[in-house]
């Protein structure tokens, strides 16, 4: 998986001075639990810096995020989902394959539980026991 990453993150590399300074894989059953697709079980965190200002341009870009997304899923079979963040800051996007295997970016969690707050996986106050929502990330 990860020796394809960087054919997928080349165009997110072109918005010089911004660029892709680290990336993870991770279990996302660990966040989803059943709502998890099946196939799909990891998702890809990247994390844009250089110079700040440009790596928040580039998170403001729908176009390039969902771009760079939809190579990554089409070159990694096992993804489900790519987030995307400035380095060293929280926020950030996240875009996954939905329906038809088209890959749009997840609606926010706080749309389902208005007491939601913050993007760690670890801080979010939903009830316990409940898994994510498949199409819906910390915003």
């Amino acid at each position: 998986m990860s020796s394809r990453l960087p054919n997928a993150v080349e165009r997110l590399n072109k918005e010089k001075p911004a660029r892709v300074v680290s990336t993870r894989s991770y279990d996302l059953t660990e966040t989803y639990g059943k709502n998890t697709p099946l196939y799909r079980s990891y998702g890809i965190s990247l994390a844009v810096g250089g110079d700040n200002s440009k790596a928040r341009d580039v998170l403001s870009s729908p176009t390039i995020l969902k771009e760079a997304s939809q190579k990554i899923i089409a070159e990694c079979p096992n993804v489900g989902l790519v987030s995307f963040g400035v380095h060293r800051t929280d926020g950030g996007r996240t875009f996954g394959v939905l329906v038809n295997n088209q890959v749009k970016e997840f609606d926010c969690m706080s749309d389902l539980y208005p007491n939601y707050v913050g993007q760690s996986r670890r801080l979010i106050p939903i009830p316990p026991g409940i898994d994510y929502k498949w199409g819906y990330a910390g915003c």
